[in-house]
């Protein structure tokens, strides 16, 4: 199962750095981001520092989630590590990819909805 934990915290780090490193290439303006929290950090710092500022954050998570993970001895938790970390990767590689290619993809199409959709619902809360 260690080996599992480490492979899943390796492609997650590879993911998230293609993430980055595709983002960083096809971006010209903050508001060509897609979520809004990035895009309003970019805004804020500018897009090189808050891709960076993303990486690393991610980067510390990762190597957290993944020394729980490793350390821990409820092997749901380790198990859960793996499942959940492989799923954030194929998305973080389909995001990759859209990136790359500038075409969407089913897994790029369902998360650029959720993003549109979350400042939507966060509107709707504030106002009522």
């Amino acid at each position: 199962m260690d080996t599992l934990i480490v492979c899943t915290a390796a492609a997650l780090v590879v993911t998230k750095a293609l993430d980055c490193l595709t983002t960083l290439r096809g971006i010209r303006s903050a508001a060509a981001e897609t979520n809004a929290i990035a895009r309003s950090l970019m805004q804020r710092i500018g897009i090189r520092r808050a891709v960076a500022l993303i990486f690393v954050l991610a980067l510390g998570c990762i190597y957290a989630a993944a020394a729980y993970a490793l350390y821990s001895e409820q092997v749901v938790w380790r198990a859960g590590f793996v499942v959940i970390g492989l799923a954030i990767s194929i998305v973080q590689a389909a995001v990759a990819h859209t990136n790359h290619t500038g075409r969407d993809n089913p897994i790029t199409r369902r998360v650029r909805r959720m993003h549109e959709a979350i400042p939507q619902r966060v509107r709707r809360m504030l106002s009522s």
